[in-house]
């Protein structure tokens, strides 16, 4: 009790048998193994393995027709050419290994408003901004979209996005690629090389490719409805030396590529495009007079539209080519949109820094 002293209360009471308990044990520790420690290029074990989980089962439409190879052929022509959004594709050669050649492409810009056989901007002009001149890198070609990623989804849409888109297909080919692009073609389908119908040459003007290979596009193309001529040429042949005009009457009589695009069927459009260079003048002495004058671009175009008459017969009399047949279409000398001296178009009229390119 409270009142008993210390002494009293530190002696130990005697335990009774009842009041003995067992002690309690300790619980056992888990004996763990020392592990050695991972030597720093060791690889660890793999964590425990997990179930894959299986992919759910394909569920069929509900209404088949209401996906795009449900629908009719007719119809599936009819929304293919709804994303065309340019019939115009440019031809570019890509060095295999071993030195063999083969060919891809890529869709044009923007086609001529004027003619669909011309590209707008090709990559030799400095009329246009940079960013619009019609030109990829090898290296890294735009990304197929609309019309030509559709085509990229499957080889059937491939296969019937194709036959139909080229039947109405411009097909540009730069001049001194073109026999062995024909060649490459020739010998891999033969029948889309002679079904081919609207054909471009493109490129610096040579006379030479046009006397060695055009007779024979005529000849392996039987069916060809319209044929465009896109080229730079020299200004001499063109510019009035007092005024740096354009004559507008020069393309019958300087043009020698003339002599062979009269000889092309009159059923069959034509349309011939030149582009000048003319570098600026500073301080140059002209008949005695110093001259100025800045550095400047031209176009020259002429287009005839193929003409057939009810009976089926070719629509002109003559030579076809007279001034009624044909529209001609002049950009006089202007001022660049793209003057720097960097700009990349002028390595088109320089022949180098354009192995990047295409």
């Amino acid at each position: 009790m409270w009142g008993k002293s210390a002494k009293a209360d530190s002696t130990p009471k005697r335990r009774t048998a009842q009041s003995k308990k067992p002690a309690k044990k300790a619980p056992a520790k888990a004996t763990q193994k020392c592990k050695p420690p991972l030597h720093k290029n060791a690889i660890p074990a793999p964590g425990p393995q997990i179930d894959s989980i299986p992919a759910p089962p394909y569920l069929k439409p509900e209404n088949p027709q209401a996906t795009l190879l449900g629908l009719p052929a007719e119809i599936r022509l009819e929304i293919y050419k709804h994303l065309i959004t340019t019939t115009l594709i440019h031809v570019h050669r890509k060095d295999a290994p071993g030195g063999d050649r083969s060919y891809t492409w890529t869709p044009c810009k923007a086609t001529n408003p004027t003619c669909s056989l011309l590209c707008l901007n090709p990559k030799w002009s400095g009329l246009c901004a940079e960013a619009d001149r019609c030109t990829v890198k090898k290296a890294a070609p735009p990304d197929p979209r609309g019309f030509y990623g559709l085509a990229a989804t499957s080889k059937f849409l491939r296969g019937e996005c194709m036959e139909s888109f080229m039947k109405d297909a411009v097909i540009s080919v730069n001049l001194a690629e073109l026999a062995y692009w024909m060649n490459w073609l020739g010998a891999r389908a033969p029948q889309q090389l002679a079904g081919i119908r609207r054909l471009t040459l493109a490129g610096p003007y040579h006379i030479r490719y046009f006397s060695r290979d055009v007779p024979r596009v005529l000849d392996e193309m039987p069916g060809i409805e319209g044929i465009g001529f896109q080229v730079q040429d020299r200004n001499f042949w063109w510019i009035n030396g007092k005024d740096r005009t354009v004559n507008t009457t020069r393309w019958k009589q300087h043009w020698k590529l003339a002599r062979w695009v009269r000889g092309i069927d009159s059923h069959v459009t034509v349309a011939v495009e030149t582009t000048i260079w003319m570098k600026g003048l500073t301080g140059q002495i002209v008949g005695g007079q110093s001259r100025y004058a800045p550095e400047q671009q031209a176009v020259i175009r002429v287009v005839r539209e193929g003409k057939v008459d009810s009976d089926g017969d070719e629509g002109m009399s003559g030579t076809g080519w007279e001034d009624a047949d044909v529209k001609l279409e002049v950009v006089q000398p202007g001022g660049l949109v793209e003057p720097k001296r960097t700009a990349d178009w002028r390595g088109w009229w320089r022949g180098k820094d354009t192995q990047n390119f295409a």
